[in-house]
Protein backbone atom coordinates (compact mmCIF):
# COMPACT_ATOMS: atom_id res chain seq x y z
CA UNK A 1 0.00 0.00 0.00
CA UNK A 2 1.08 3.38 -0.70
CA UNK A 3 0.23 6.30 1.01
CA UNK A 4 0.66 10.02 1.60
CA UNK A 5 1.89 10.67 6.03
CA UNK A 6 -0.93 12.27 7.43
CA UNK A 7 0.10 16.55 7.46
CA UNK A 8 2.61 16.15 5.15
CA UNK A 9 4.14 18.84 2.56
CA UNK A 10 3.72 18.45 -0.94
CA UNK A 11 7.30 17.12 -1.51
CA UNK A 12 7.01 14.63 1.44
CA UNK A 13 7.54 11.22 -0.14
CA UNK A 14 4.55 8.33 0.31
CA UNK A 15 5.45 5.73 2.57
CA UNK A 16 4.77 2.24 1.13
CA UNK A 17 3.67 -0.73 3.71
CA UNK A 18 3.19 -4.09 3.09
CA UNK A 19 0.81 -6.66 4.29
CA UNK A 20 0.63 -9.60 3.56
CA UNK A 21 -3.36 -11.05 1.98
CA UNK A 22 -5.33 -13.99 3.61
CA UNK A 23 -6.51 -16.58 1.20
CA UNK A 24 -10.27 -15.23 1.20
CA UNK A 25 -8.56 -12.12 0.43
CA UNK A 26 -6.69 -13.31 -2.81
CA UNK A 27 -9.51 -15.62 -3.78
CA UNK A 28 -11.72 -12.35 -3.88
CA UNK A 29 -9.58 -10.17 -5.52
CA UNK A 30 -8.89 -12.72 -8.53
CA UNK A 31 -12.68 -13.20 -8.94
CA UNK A 32 -13.02 -9.25 -9.15
CA UNK A 33 -9.54 -9.12 -11.58
CA UNK A 34 -12.30 -11.76 -13.94
CA UNK A 35 -15.18 -9.50 -13.69
CA UNK A 36 -13.15 -6.08 -14.04
CA UNK A 37 -11.48 -7.44 -17.26
CA UNK A 38 -15.23 -7.87 -18.54
CA UNK A 39 -16.41 -4.75 -17.85
CA UNK A 40 -13.10 -2.84 -19.27
CA UNK A 41 -13.72 -4.93 -22.45
CA UNK A 42 -15.47 -1.55 -23.88
CA UNK A 43 -13.43 0.90 -21.82
CA UNK A 44 -10.15 2.36 -23.21
CA UNK A 45 -6.82 2.90 -21.26
CA UNK A 46 -6.96 2.70 -17.53
CA UNK A 47 -6.19 -1.24 -17.74
CA UNK A 48 -4.17 -0.84 -14.59
CA UNK A 49 -6.74 0.65 -12.37
CA UNK A 50 -7.99 -1.88 -9.26
CA UNK A 51 -11.17 -0.02 -9.09
CA UNK A 52 -14.00 0.30 -12.09
CA UNK A 53 -17.10 1.38 -11.97
CA UNK A 54 -19.35 -1.38 -12.40
CA UNK A 55 -22.27 0.42 -14.07
CA UNK A 56 -22.78 3.24 -16.70
CA UNK A 57 -23.01 6.55 -15.10
CA UNK A 58 -22.99 10.16 -16.05
CA UNK A 59 -19.90 12.25 -15.52
CA UNK A 60 -19.39 15.51 -14.65
CA UNK A 61 -20.80 18.51 -17.07
CA UNK A 62 -18.01 19.39 -19.17
CA UNK A 63 -19.65 23.01 -19.91
CA UNK A 64 -22.20 24.73 -18.44
CA UNK A 65 -25.96 24.02 -20.69
CA UNK A 66 -24.12 20.78 -22.21
CA UNK A 67 -25.18 17.29 -21.31
CA UNK A 68 -22.81 15.69 -18.68
CA UNK A 69 -20.03 13.44 -20.22
CA UNK A 70 -21.68 9.33 -19.85
CA UNK A 71 -19.03 6.74 -18.25
CA UNK A 72 -19.75 3.52 -19.29
CA UNK A 73 -19.23 0.68 -17.09
CA UNK A 74 -15.38 -0.60 -16.51
CA UNK A 75 -14.75 3.41 -16.39
CA UNK A 76 -11.24 4.08 -13.38
CA UNK A 77 -12.89 5.20 -9.93
CA UNK A 78 -10.96 8.03 -8.77
CA UNK A 79 -10.30 8.29 -5.33
CA UNK A 80 -12.93 10.37 -3.96
CA UNK A 81 -15.02 7.97 -5.31
CA UNK A 82 -13.58 4.44 -4.22
CA UNK A 83 -14.26 6.54 -1.04
CA UNK A 84 -17.54 7.70 -1.44
CA UNK A 85 -18.48 3.82 -2.00
CA UNK A 86 -16.93 2.67 0.76
CA UNK A 87 -18.63 4.91 3.28
CA UNK A 88 -21.97 4.37 1.67
CA UNK A 89 -21.53 0.90 1.34
CA UNK A 90 -20.19 -0.08 5.19
CA UNK A 91 -22.80 2.54 6.56
CA UNK A 92 -25.95 0.38 4.90
CA UNK A 93 -24.02 -3.02 6.51
CA UNK A 94 -23.46 -1.68 9.68
CA UNK A 95 -27.41 -0.92 9.81
CA UNK A 96 -28.31 -3.90 8.56
CA UNK A 97 -25.70 -5.85 10.72
CA UNK A 98 -26.84 -3.52 13.72
CA UNK A 99 -26.94 -5.60 16.88
CA UNK A 100 -26.79 -9.30 15.22
CA UNK A 101 -24.63 -11.68 17.67
CA UNK A 102 -20.89 -10.71 17.22
CA UNK A 103 -21.31 -8.13 14.96
CA UNK A 104 -18.94 -5.05 15.53
CA UNK A 105 -19.20 -2.17 13.80
CA UNK A 106 -17.38 -1.67 10.52
CA UNK A 107 -15.17 1.70 10.54
CA UNK A 108 -17.39 4.40 8.09
CA UNK A 109 -13.90 6.00 7.01
CA UNK A 110 -11.04 4.49 5.04
CA UNK A 111 -8.25 5.75 7.22
CA UNK A 112 -9.72 4.49 10.27
CA UNK A 113 -9.99 1.00 8.22
CA UNK A 114 -6.11 1.59 7.28
CA UNK A 115 -5.74 2.62 11.19
CA UNK A 116 -7.03 -0.79 12.50
CA UNK A 117 -4.79 -3.23 9.79
CA UNK A 118 -2.33 -5.02 12.72
CA UNK A 119 1.17 -4.90 11.09
CA UNK A 120 2.45 -8.27 10.22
Amino acid sequence: MRRRPQNARPDTPDVVQVYPLRRTTRAALQRWFLVRRLLMAEVTGGADWLWVSVRGNHGSVVAEGAEPEYRPAGTALQPRGVARSYTATVAKVNVDLAGSEGWEPLPVRMEQLRRGVAAP
